[in-house]
Order: C-alpha cells, then sequence, then structure tokens
C-alpha cells in the first residue's frame, strides 16, 4: 500500500496511508505533542493521536486535486485512474495550491 508525506511550508506533519478502503490521514508523533486539539490542516483537523477515517481523508484531500474535465485531463495525461486520489496526489500533490505539499513517502 501507498504512503503519502504532508508537509504545510517545510514541516513534515503527517502521512496519508493507503489501505483497502481508501487513505487515513495521521499526524507525526511530534506534531501531535506540540499542537494537540489544535487545528493544523483546518478546524476539521486537529492533531490527534489516532488517524482520521477514509471519508474524511479523501474529502479533504480531493479538495486539493483538480475537478471535472481539467481533473480527467491530468490524469490522462499521467496513466492515473480519476477515482485515484492517492496516485493522483503522489503525482501532482507536490504543486498543490496553498501551503500544502504531499509526496511520495521516501520510505523507512
Amino acid at each position: 500500500m501507498r504512503q503519502l508525506d504532508v508537509y504545510l511550508g517545510e514541516s513534515l506533519i503527517g502521512r496519508i496511508v493507503e489501505n483497502r478502503k481508501g487513505g487515513r490521514f495521521e499526524y507525526e508523533q511530534s506534531i501531535v505533542g506540540k499542537l494537540a486539539g489544535r487545528p493544523v490542516l483546518s478546524m476539521a483537523f486537529p492533531a490527534k493521536v489516532r488517524p482520521f477515517g477514509e471519508a474524511k481523508t479523501s474529502a479533504w484531500f480531493n479538495g486539493l486535486l483538480p475537478e471535472g474535465n481539467r481533473r480527467d485531463e491530468v490524469c490522462r495525461s499521467l496513466g492515473v485512474l480519476p477515482y485515484d486520489w492517492i496516485g493522483l496526489l503522489a503525482e501532482i500533490g507536490w504543486e498543490c495550491a496553498g501551503a500544502v505539499r504531499v509526496f511520495e513517502h521516501a520510505g523507512g
């Protein structure tokens, strides 16, 4: 299963871990230790130990991606299925609008 690293600015804040139902976002322990209960990505994503569910994770991170015809074009050019939001984030998440950037997990 794929893993994606999520950055806010230059700081690694968490990871999306793919599973059979989609993917779940979880914060880095250092972020939880410093900011427990406080919003980091958004008000809907306060820092906590437990991962966020698949539906919430998918909805929020899909919001960073193109929609409609533009999404279809990007997916086609990259060879990614339009419903594969994790695959699309792995390909273009480094250039999302705003301060959030997503990269394929480097390992470890």
